[in-house]
């Protein structure tokens, strides 16, 4: 919940334990408060407005704001037009909680529902170009040199041209796998998510855009922290093509001769 005069986010359940706005409750014992049902209604009458996403409080915007969003339009309609270009959005999901503590200990349903069937068998021969949507978020941002090695090394393992297409800063809302978390959010709303495999049950059984997704639960241990030096990642800098402007939202690499599929 918001305040229309403090712009700060409140939950009844924040209030219960630091009743911040509520000085007449500052010092009554959290067992004698009243439930987050209750307290959610008295935030109501006290000008405090439900606000699903933090996002939708108005965007800041930065000089090249304009810029980037006409270069992510731009690669849009050349993948629209071109069999060639598969595009694909992508972002990291925040984390959920697993246990039976998740989702405040309640449930509406102990049950996963069963996964179903699919049809891995997918053939891509004529792709030739991978525009991948981005958002700029801390993992995968344009000048994480991780991440710039490794989708460099994917580039040349799999033959494939890699166009990275960053939104604006502060509209990471339009990168269309926001929408697709959105439905997941929506789909285990309620669940207790005991176990991942609970959790890989019912992701498996949301549906967005009338599509099922393919899940797997991925062992690998991803170091985080790592970065690399400037002598390190020079070579791999070399191979970047940045758009003069924009040099942080638009980035092609070619994969090594001889790798094209």
């Amino acid at each position: 919940m918001v305040h229309h005069d403090m712009q700060k986010r409140f939950s009844a359940g924040t209030v219960r334990l630091s009743p911040v706005g509520f000085e007449s409750l500052k010092h009554t014992p959290v067992s004698r408060l009243p439930v987050p049902g209750t307290l959610r209604r008295l935030m109501n009458r006290r000008g405090f407005s439900l606000k699903k996403v933090r996002k939708t409080i108005p965007q800041k915007k930065i000089p090249q704001t304009d810029a980037i969003f006409e270069n992510v339009q731009a690669a849009h309609r050349r993948a629209e037009h071109d069999r060639s270009i598969l595009r694909v959005s992508i972002d990291g999901k925040a984390r959920v909680k697993i246990g039976p503590f998740s989702r405040g200990g309640s449930t509406r349903d102990p049950n996963a529902q069963r996964a179903v069937d699919h049809d891995m068998a997918v053939t891509t021969t004529h792709i030739q170009t991978l525009m991948i949507d981005l958002d700029n978020g801390p993992d995968t941002h344009s000048h994480r040199t991780q991440f710039i090695k490794r989708i460099t090394q994917f580039s040349d393992k799999m033959g494939l041209k890699i166009e990275l297409v960053y939104y604006p800063p502060y509209h990471s809302k339009y990168n269309p796998v926001e929408r697709c978390w959105s439905a997941l959010e929506r789909h285990w709303n309620g669940t207790q998510l005991t176990t991942i495999e609970t959790s890989l049950k019912w992701a498996m059984t949301m549906v967005w855009q009338q599509i099922h997704p393919i899940v797997w639960k991925v062992d690998n241990h991803y170091q985080r922290g790592v970065k690399l030096t400037k002598s390190q990642m020079k070579s791999w800098s070399e191979r970047l093509q940045r758009i003069m402007g924009l040099e942080r939202w638009s980035i092609k690499i070619e994969p090594l001769a001889g790798t094209t599929t």
